[in-house]
């Protein structure tokens, strides 16, 4: 990541543009491949430039790629999201950040505890999900939003926020969609600033504004030249 050591009850905060599905891939996995020890976790905001679907790295895209439809496969790993009017999140730790420690079932629940308090701001009041993903389920055709799983967040009769996540020895990148039901009484930036709101809630930390190097989005053009927009990684399963 690409920015001065910050002590970790300061998390940086990017409230990015629309980018294309491809672009939108690339950057989490550079924010990634850019964390070190003793960064601050990194929180990131973004939409589509159109409308897409996303499907999950070890998904086989043959039996869930959409018809007339922009599709990308994500770093992480889960099922089938549709993008477009749903309010997309990326959160970046350390392995030195004291959430890497926690198995990903208990990372879920407590990130996704940081939403539901965000949400109960503008009187949306879900709860987490306790239902297992059933053994017979295959994974690879999975609908991210159809059924809800464990720690996924329930609202009414329907799942409203998901998440995956891909970690290895630079920390976490948790990649995660809110999706609400009824949004005719919401507007994105409302929406947004309580789920920010909510985070910092659950986390007790203050924000600093993230602003990428030129070189960070020189290296976001080269890995979807390289991966992102190929056809060798969308459809390599």
């Amino acid at each position: 990541m690409q920015h001065q050591k910050t002590p970790n009850n300061v998390w940086y905060l990017w409230l990015d543009q629309p980018g294309s599905p491809w672009e939108n891939m690339a950057k989490d996995e550079i924010l990634l491949q850019n964390l070190k020890s003793g960064n601050s976790p990194l929180l990131r905001f973004y939409s589509w430039d159109k409308p897409a679907v996303s499907i999950g790295c070890f998904q086989n895209h043959s039996e869930v790629k959409p018809v007339n439809a922009h599709f990308v496969r994500r770093p992480t790993g889960g099922g089938i999201v549709w993008h477009g009017a749903d309010i997309t999140y990326t959160l970046v730790c350390p392995s030195s950040y004291w959430l890497y420690d926690m198995s990903r079932c208990d990372s879920y629940r407590i990130v996704h505890s940081a939403i539901i308090s965000g949400l109960q701001i503008i009187d949306i009041n879900g709860k987490l999900s306790d239902k297992e993903i059933q053994k017979a389920a295959n994974p690879s055709q999975m609908q991210c939003f159809d059924e809800p799983t464990q720690n996924d967040i329930i609202f009414g009769n329907g799942k409203i926020a998901g998440a995956a996540q891909k970690r290895n020895s630079f920390g976490i990148l948790h990649q995660g969609s809110v999706q609400l039901l009824d949004k005719s009484q919401f507007d994105r930036d409302k929406i947004v600033s309580s789920i920010i709101d909510g985070f910092k809630n659950k986390f007790d930390f203050s924000t600093k504004i993230y602003r990428p190097s030129s070189f960070f989005y020189d290296q976001v053009k080269e890995l979807v030249r390289s991966k992102y927009s190929t056809a060798e990684w969308n459809e390599k399963r």
